[in-house]
């Protein structure tokens, strides 16, 4: 398979976004990622971010690039999205400017700024929590039900002590 279709199923899988990590991992070297930018094959979203140009563009593209953003040393993305983002993904609230509410371990760490655009919760989520959906992930409907009556089971059992 050549480098452009390897590259081509990663961002498919993202919704057409991809990192420099993903290019090179799919046979792009680092030298070429200016050539392909510049060339207009490519559009550069943000640092290490890039957009295939051929894809359309994406409803809400963001939720993409931040996850792109938060993956740690082994390429996982660390940031599920929740709280009032999460009921605006599911339709529980209509979408709203403003910032997005993301989840991240509590191990989270990132050698830069973070960005004004997200409000972090750190909290360890179990996988069942999570939905995966193209690109990211978001707290799955049951689980702020399930959340509210794991917290409230807490505040029982520390009072049987």
């Amino acid at each position: 398979m050549q480098p452009k279709d390897r590259l081509r199923a990663m961002a498919e899988q993202q919704a057409g976004f991809f990192t420099a990590a993903q290019a090179t991992e799919a046979g792009y070297p680092d030298s070429l990622h200016v050539y392909h930018t510049r060339e207009g094959h490519w559009e550069k979203v943000q640092r290490g971010i890039y957009r295939l140009a051929e894809f359309p563009k994406a409803d809400w593209p963001e939720l993409v690039v931040w996850s792109l953003w938060s993956r740690d040393r082994d390429g996982r993305p660390q940031i599920v999205y929740s709280h009032e983002t999460a009921d605006q993904i599911h339709g529980l609230r209509p979408r709203t400017a403003g910032p997005l509410h993301v989840t991240v371990p509590r191990s989270f760490r990132k050698n830069c700024a973070m960005p004004p655009e997200l409000v972090f919760h750190k909290e360890d989520l179990p996988d069942d929590a999570i939905e995966t959906r193209p690109g990211y992930r978001v707290v799955a409907r049951a689980a702020p039900a399930r959340a509210e009556r794991d917290a409230y089971t807490r505040i029982i059992e520390a009072g049987e002590d």
